[in-house]
């Protein structure tokens, strides 16, 4: 069975500045590998522990739904729109993003105006030795998607180490 724990009770978790910020408010809780709680845990024992929790809560019996009842094509249909860019991401809803690193050729600190899934505005700040890399940066991200992939895509064309150090940051950070 698996324990319940208040991980917000347990121990304080200050998420980092280079973590998303929404504009609304958020749970603040850090997000564990169950496995780091309990590394007996299976997948099917969170299923039954899940089913009977649920089944305990709601005062229900539990059933077994036959898997080739399942409408796969609606399924199908579910995972293609839930796994979409415009789903991800595309909302209306707009935040800011920050990340900060520390290169060889300097500091970068990154802040992105994210609405409807585009970075709207970026400010880039850098005590680089080269005066151009935070203007180059802010150029190359502002109208840019707020994706993994379209940010490293539109960093893979810059003149310097510069553009490529940034799109590792953003890509291990996005």
């Amino acid at each position: 069975m698996i324990q319940r724990i208040a991980l917000y009770e347990s121990a304080s978790f200050d998420p980092s500045k280079a973590k998303l910020q929404s504009k609304g408010d958020s749970v603040r809780s850090r997000v564990v590998n169950l496995r780091e709680l309990n590394p007996e845990i299976t997948i099917p024992k969170l299923k039954a522990a899940m089913a009977e929790a649920f089944a305990k809560v709601y005062g229900l019996t539990l059933s077994r739904y036959p898997e080739e009842a399942l409408d796969r094509s609606r399924i199908d249909a579910l995972r293609q729109r839930n796994g979409s860019w415009e789903w991800l991401y595309g909302q209306k809803i707009p935040f800011t993003f920050e990340c900060e690193e520390r290169f060889p050729w300097g500091g970068v600190q990154i802040a992105l105006q994210v609405e409807s899934g585009v970075v709207r505005q970026a400010k880039v700040y850098s005590d680089a030795m080269d005066w151009s890399v935070a203007p180059r940066l802010e150029q190359a991200l502002t109208g840019c998607r707020f994706s993994r992939e379209a940010l490293q895509e539109r960093l893979s064309s810059g003149e310097t180490g510069a553009e490529a150090d940034v799109a590792g940051l953003l890509a291990s950070s996005v």
